[in-house]
């Protein structure tokens, strides 16, 4: 069993860059091979599922999730939503991808209780800047609204993206480009709610998360497409049904947490237990693997929709800076040119965009060794048609 979670960050990237189009999903997994301590891969432990929305109880006034409210119950009814469009909350115009103004407040969450006036700096550990040399002078920090935090996207995707756009004035905005294949039914991303009593208020549901190769039919007849009227029936990457849960419905995967609550009409999910949390995207037949800690999913919810369906965590910068190699490789689908031109760019890119602390126990005196990472996705409400298990992907080019 493979993984996925950060898939529509990079591979908008990916597609921004006139790179391949994604080959496909793969489904959330537990890091086995990392040298930290994780759970395990059936049993998942009770978490304080109020702990992430007491965090900035002291600024009311910044985004972050609502606390548990009274409600409880179970309707019976398993609720599959299947991704339909990607917002990373950037600007599509280019000239405007980088000024604060322009960032769309409704993606993302403040991870460090603050809104980072005046200057828009890191407030839990000190910036850096590769070098010291030009990262510091072309990408400086800018205070953004409302202290939303989303390092990947403000400081590494949005910075790729004008200069992709400035060497072809073709190259279509980041969200369109994955939004496109995810409205074609090319993949999809598959959240299932159940044990809601289909209110707005609801102290305890489960929640999980996997992958989808396609819809039931598109390996014999690739032009179906979705309905997306809620009669979709998609193939979820992983091997079978939970069978512990007698339902077709609810796949066996890591991904799961029984202590998810929904207040307010808003889905909030903790998956903070998994330390980390390993992803692996696929782009042009090359895996990219993404460990997230501290990830956590919010969205408003619907019995017909998830909107604003938000992931947001921690990617720790010593992974990130010593994968560029690999990242390069999967924006530029193995392009030789593209490749090339990556290598060279991503180092000092990348030790620039850090600007969180991975742990929190860690001096505000020292520099920052994490990138915040947020990005969101509207999904539409369908159903689990089939199983199939997805294979490994190369990790380097030829």
């Amino acid at each position: 069993m493979r993984a996925l979670a950060i898939v529509a960050l990079a591979a908008v990237a990916a597609a921004a860059m006139a790179c391949e189009k994604i080959v496909h999903f793969e489904d959330f997994q537990l890091a086995q091979d990392s040298g930290v301590v994780v759970q395990s891969d059936t049993e998942a432990p009770a978490t304080p599922a109020d702990e992430i929305c007491r965090r900035c109880q002291s600024n009311a006034g910044l985004r972050h999730p609502p606390c548990p409210t009274e409600g409880s119950g179970d309707d019976g009814v398993v609720y599959v939503y299947a991704w339909r469009k990607l917002q990373l909350g950037v600007d599509a115009d280019p000239k405007k991808t980088l000024d604060p103004p322009s960032y769309n407040l409704n993606v993302g969450y403040d991870l460090d209780c603050s809104d980072r006036m005046p200057n828009g700096f890191p407030v839990k550990c000190q910036a850096l800047f590769g070098d010291g040399g030009p990262d510091a002078q072309k990408y400086p920090w800018q205070a953004y609204p409302q202290g939303i935090d989303n390092a990947l996207a403000q400081r590494f995707l949005g910075p790729l993206y004008v200069s992709a756009k400035n060497l072809d004035p073709t190259t279509e905005p980041l969200d369109v480009s994955f939004s496109k294949q995810l409205e074609a039914g090319h993949g999809s991303v598959l959240t299932i709610v159940y044990g809601w009593n289909g209110l707005p208020d609801d102290k305890k549901v489960s929640v999980r998360i996997v992958s989808a190769v396609g819809l039931v039919g598109s390996d014999v007849e690739p032009a179906i497409v979705p309905k997306w009227d809620g009669t979709d029936k998609w193939i979820a990457a992983t091997g079978q049904a939970d069978p512990d849960l007698h339902s077709d419905q609810i796949p066996l995967v890591n991904s799961k947490t029984d202590d998810a609550y929904v207040a307010g009409g808003v889905l909030v999910v903790d998956y903070s237990f998994l330390k980390p949390l390993y992803n692996h995207i696929v782009n042009g037949g090359v895996a990219l693997e993404v460990p997230l800690y501290d990830m956590h999913m919010v969205a408003n919810i619907t019995k017909d929709a998830l909107r604003y369906e938000q992931f947001f965590g921690r990617w720790p910068l010593e992974n990130f800076a010593s994968k560029n190699d690999d990242i390069a490789a999967f924006l530029a689908a193995c392009d030789p040119a593209k490749l090339f031109a990556l290598k060279r760019a991503l180092p000092g890119l990348s030790r620039s965009a850090a600007d969180f602390v991975l742990l929190d126990t860690t001096p505000a005196t020292e520099g920052c060794d994490a990138l915040s990472v947020t990005w969101a996705a509207d999904a539409q409400r369908a159903s689990i048609g089939g199983y199939k298990a997805i294979t490994s992907v190369p990790t380097a080019c030829p």
